[in-house]
């Protein structure tokens, strides 16, 4: 697996956590070892073959890495992409929405979809949710980028 790919595992497991509300500290150490996997211009498979420390990667995290690399996948992932729906991880993945005014938007107006975050922005409730200018212009942007206005 390429560096980009085991980045985007991290990624995920921040969004979904961060979404479900899981200890932001974990949230940090996931969206951290995106960043640094990321960014690495050495496979990470050959710093771990070689034994090297890589700055910012905890035990916990290389064993995940190493997980990823011994089967193409992550247990952890696996696990938390079925706690949210395909269409709920797109919205996480392709908007510059946080994942907790995303769960906001889930627990008050049942947003699960691209549809019903359109539905919800037509709607004029959005801000009733508790959301400001700011959010709500993501939304927009998020939803014009889709296509869907």
């Amino acid at each position: 697996m390429t560096n980009k790919e085991i980045a985007e595992i991290f990624r995920d497991l921040a969004l979904i956590s961060e979404f479900l509300g899981e200890n932001p500290f974990k949230v940090n150490a996931y969206r951290n070892a995106s960043k640094i996997i990321s960014e690495l211009e050495i496979p990470i498979a050959k710093l771990l073959e070689k034994n090297e420390k890589i700055k910012g990667i905890g035990d916990i995290i290389k064993k995940k890495i190493e997980e990823i690399l011994a089967t193409g996948k992550l247990k952890k992932h696996a696990e938390l992409t079925g706690k949210i729906s395909d269409e709920m991880l797109s919205i996480l993945r392709e908007s510059e929405l946080s994942p907790r005014i995303m769960r906001k938007l889930h627990d008050t107006l049942k947003v699960n979809s691209w549809d019903d975050l359109r539905n919800a922005y037509f709607s004029g409730k959005l801000t009733s949710a508790g959301l400001g200018a700011s959010s709500i212009k993501k939304i927009e942007k998020a939803l014009i980028t889709k296509g869907l206005i």
